[in-house]
This record gives C-alpha cells, structure tokens and sequence, in this order.
C-alpha cells in the first residue's frame, strides 16, 4: 500500500495575552475613529486586527490584508498569497507555478500547482471563466470584464492554497468566495462592502481599550459573566457597572 504523504502544519496561534490584547484594542479603536476602513466599531476592528496578529501580519498591516465582509474577518487574495510567500514553504523552484491560458487570444483560464517543500504535497486546479460565470460573479463593468487575467489568477490561487496549504490562511474564507467584489491586484473595493455607522458618544466613551485602560481583564471579564464584551452595548453596560462599583 502507497503510505501517504503527511504534513506538520506551520500555523502557531499566538496567544492574546493581557498587554498584548489591549494593544490590539488600542489599535482597534485608532482605526475605528480614524474612518479610513469602515469599521462599524471599535471592537469589529479589534478582532480583524487581532485575526491578523494570530497569523503572523503586524497589527497595522493586517489593516490591508483583512477585511470584515458580512460580519465575519476575511482574508483578501493579495494576503494569502502574502502568507504564502512569508512561510518559505513554496520559494523553491516548482513549488509554486501560475499559468495564463489563452483561447483565441483573450484570457480564458488559470492554471496553478502548488508543492510543500516540507513534504511535497502538490495539488493543481484549473479555474475558467466558465467557472467563475457559473458561479455567477462574471458582472458587467466588473473586474471580471475588464481584467480578466488577473481575476482568474487570484482565484485560482486562493482555491489551490484552500488545498495545500489551508493552515496558512488560518481556514479563513477569502473575500472573492464571498461574492466581494475585487480589482485587478486582489484588492476588495470598499464600495461593496463597507457599511459605516455614525460615531456616537456613548461609543466615544465607551470602547473596550478605554476599559482596559481604566480596569483590569479579570475585573471586565467578572462583570460581563465571565467572556469579554462583543457589543457596544455590552461594552457600555460594564463600563457602567465597573464605575458604580
């Protein structure tokens, strides 16, 4: 019998701890005022910033590679191929190759083949612009129509590293799965996803770095019954109850 080829896979979460995650909210709450990413909170940001973090981006540039798109943090095609590029695992000759095809000289199809250097685990997979209209992201006046080649190129990419190298990405679903739509360089169009509320006061005031600033994760943790603060809401109601304390 043919003994199958295994992998360790390289993915290490690094864990949230106190100083670490208030940085994080810190972080999180300068790119939710600064309105430049259309975060709809503090805490949203937090987490996009923190996903990246656990996957080895810095917590300024994981701003660009992750994105929330219908409320959950997702990794953008250029951020993929980003992490793939970091783990050393496919900068040998044949570990990583992209193909454009051609039918009658336009773009039809991209062919990519990946290989692990740590096991040579391969897979290949060929993605059409059949494909990508079946899947019914082929729109008028979209990346699609006007830089085909790219298009094929990021999600041929992105469905072949789902494969090989899914402990890279950290599982996440790629913005392009979601029907986002991207530009030609695999970056999401703020258009199509961003839904920015207005800043309010009681959001002002109330933020989860300004909690862990003023009080300690033991003592936030005790008022909001043991688990963190996930809503503006709940946010408010335990800096409220730590302040009457």
């Amino acid at each position: 019998m043919e003994e199958k080829t295994r992998y360790t896979a390289i993915v290490k979460a690094t864990p949230a701890i106190p100083p670490t995650w208030q940085l994080i909210s810190s972080v999180g709450e300068a790119a939710y005022l600064a309105r430049r990413y259309g975060f709809a909170s503090a805490y949203e940001a937090a987490l996009v910033i923190g996903r990246g973090y656990e996957l080895g981006f810095g917590l300024f540039t994981g701003l660009d590679f992750i994105h929330n798109v219908q409320g959950r943090p997702t990794l953008s095609p250029q951020g993929h191929l980003a992490l793939l590029h970091n783990s050393g695992l496919f900068n040998e000759p044949g570990c990583l190759e992209v193909e454009d095809i051609q039918k009658d000289g336009q773009p039809w199809a991209c062919r990519v083949k990946m290989r692990r250097a740590d096991s040579s685990f391969e897979y290949e997979i060929m993605h059409t612009l059949e494909d990508a209209k079946r899947a019914g992201v082929f729109k008028p006046d979209s990346g699609w129509q006007k830089y085909p080649a790219n298009m094929l190129r990021w999600r041929a990419i992105g469905f072949c590293a789902d494969v090989v190298a899914p402990d890279i990405g950290g599982g996440m679903k790629r913005s392009s799965e979601l029907s986002v739509e991207v530009d030609e360089d695999g970056n999401i169009i703020e258009g199509e996803w961003i839904t920015t509320a207005p800043i309010t006061a009681e959001e002002l005031k109330y933020t989860l770095g300004a909690l862990l600033e003023k009080f300690t994760p033991d003592q936030i943790l005790d008022a909001n019954g043991g688990k963190l603060p996930a809503t503006d809401e709940e946010v408010g109601a335990v800096a409220k109850k730590l302040e009457n304390a």
